[in-house]
């Protein structure tokens, strides 16, 4: 059976409001090419016809069968992606080791 890549116009329902701050791809917005929006995960699925989530990776649209853009194309803007994520996930390192430093301890030293 093939899928035909057409805009059903159930995207819509999925469309996305530009954020206040940032950029589009980092907030975890994808673009449709076919359908031409701006969806959330909630508009997108998985090759395997699973649901896509905020962090998965290959969405497809759930009105047209067509894969989503990510990531930016231009080379300046992907620098740009590229720098806010390491920065997140450093964000994100940081705080698991500041949580994992904060274990109790009895008073010989050992934690509890």
């Amino acid at each position: 059976m093939e899928l035909k890549r057409t805009c059903k116009n159930i995207c819509k329902k999925y469309a996305a409001k530009k954020p206040a701050s940032g950029g589009r791809y980092e907030s975890g917005q994808g673009r449709c090419q076919t359908c031409d929006v701006w969806i959330t995960y909630h508009g997108a699925h998985l090759r395997g016809g699973s649901p896509a989530t905020n962090d998965s990776v290959g969405w497809i649209c759930n009105c047209c069968n067509f894969r989503v853009r990510q990531t930016p194309r231009r080379k300046s803007h992907k620098e740009k992606f590229r720098k806010s994520t390491a920065q997140a996930r450093s964000r994100s390192s940081n705080a698991k080791t500041a949580k994992s430093s904060k274990i109790k301890t009895d008073s010989d030293g050992k934690a509890y």
